[in-house]
């Protein structure tokens, strides 16, 4: 028998009639099922998601020849920045990014992948993309508009620290 102090009625809480009717609980939802796959892959290599998205956002841009610090890495990867620097320091003991400093000047440093850095993208990013492209097979001939809908959502969004952020964050 369930006791309550107080009649619930679900019509007077949301105008959802099922949890599939949610946008919200069914991304939520698919996103934990997304990410149960990426972290079984992720854990071998002693790396979370989040992790994985620093590194290869900074590889993006280290392949683009773009210098980035921490606070611009935070931005485009769209993480909070004391997250972000917590996940960078957590690579640099991993040996996995390292901070440079800039000639000429003592202030300013920027981030770069360590060989094993490189060497752990490479290896990962495949994988990850071969996971993604499985998962989102569901979606058949939907899979352009599925991703248009995201970009429209992330474009209208993106504000961070009230810094409009690329959808994607890494445009160059």
């Amino acid at each position: 028998m369930t006791i309550m102090s107080e009649e619930l009625n679900w019509d007077d809480i949301s105008h959802f009639q099922e949890a599939t009717g949610s946008p919200g609980f069914m991304l939520w939802q698919t996103y934990l099922l997304w990410k149960r796959k990426l972290d079984r892959l992720l854990s071998p290599h002693n790396i979370t998601h989040v992790q994985f998205v620093i590194l290869t956002s900074l590889a993006y841009l280290q392949g683009k020849k773009i210098e980035t610090n921490q606070n611009n890495l935070a931005k485009i990867s769209m993480c909070d920045v004391s997250m972000a620097s917590q996940v960078i320091r957590a690579l640099v003991k991993k040996g996995l990014i390292e901070r440079m400093q800039k000639e000429g000047d003592e202030r300013s440093k920027f981030l770069t992948l360590t060989p094993d850095g490189v060497k752990l993208v490479k290896k990962t990013v495949k994988n990850v993309e071969d996971i993604d492209s499985k998962f989102f097979s569901h979606l058949k001939g939907k899979q352009k508009s599925f991703l248009e809908c995201l970009t429209t959502i992330v474009t209208a969004e993106s504000e961070v620290d009230g810094v409009k952020v690329a959808a994607g964050g890494m445009k160059s």
